[in-house]
């Protein structure tokens, strides 16, 4: 049996148009919370359960995005990325982790 691939899903609301496909073609969907830290959570013990490794992850959703709605549920490449769970907000607005003296790890992740 060859493994199948795996789709993350950061909210039940976003997964509700793709799981019941997903599922008719065996393809499990895996709901794992809003960011970057809940879903490195939840992805890493879904992977550490042992079970079969999925030949491909891909991680389908809005990205946060609340404009026109015209452009739901079409492909879309985004031309810049604003990590908006990754840093504060104040009363001067939102600052993200680069802006605060926090780099954002561009790097592979070290191997030990």
């Amino acid at each position: 049996m060859s493994a199948k691939p795996l789709i993350l899903m950061a909210t039940e609301l976003e997964s509700r148009l793709v799981s019941p496909v997903a599922e008719a073609v065996g393809i499990p969907v895996l709901v794992t919370g809003i960011g970057m830290i809940n879903t490195a959570m939840v992805l890493s013990r879904h992977l550490s359960r042992g079970e079969e490794k999925p030949s491909t992850i891909i991680h389908l959703g809005i990205g946060g995005y609340r404009g026109d709605a015209d452009l739901m549920g079409r492909a879309v490449i985004a031309q810049s990325e604003w990590f908006a769970d990754s840093g504060v907000i104040d009363l001067g607005g939102q600052h993200g982790f680069q802006e605060i003296g926090i780099p954002m790890r561009n790097a592979e992740p070290a191997i030990y």
